[in-house]
């Protein structure tokens, strides 16, 4: 997914909710996804956050931050950014608390522009244990 962030104004908020997904049967939940960001300069401070919610987005519990220069994968650069290679990208990852592992879960990703740069996210995959279910 690309964010064409090079032109919002400063507070503007993107949103992807990607959901529903179900871990009742799960001991442990990790999400990994990478990031490619590149600040306009080093006053901006764009933010990128990932929440997950148990209760159909009535309240959402942040497990992913990453503000300015942690959230930079390459250094600054006044031009749009566009990545150019897999050293451009970066690793991250979450991991859910016990609390999370119901029905119908949602997991949102935020990104609030400081005017900064474009932003990308790709390659998102859920892994986890699942709970040995015993058999009649």
């Amino acid at each position: 997914m690309k964010l064409d962030n090079s032109g919002n104004l400063s507070g503007y908020k993107d949103e992807l909710i990607a959901g529903s997904f179900d871990f009742k049967n799960m001991s442990s939940v990790s999400i990994k996804f990478k990031t490619a960001y590149a600040q306009k300069d080093t006053s901006t401070k764009d933010k990128f956050l990932m929440y997950v919610s148990a209760n159909c987005g009535q309240t959402w519990s942040p497990r992913f931050s990453k503000i300015g220069s942690a959230l930079a994968s390459v250094s600054s650069q006044v031009t749009p950014f566009v990545p150019s290679d897999t050293t451009q990208w970066k690793s991250n990852s979450a991991t859910l608390t016990s609390s999370m592992f119901t029905e119908n879960v949602l997991i949102k990703f935020v990104f609030e522009s400081d005017e900064g740069n474009n932003f990308y996210l790709d390659d998102i995959n859920i892994t986890g244990t699942i709970n040995p279910i015993p058999g009649l």
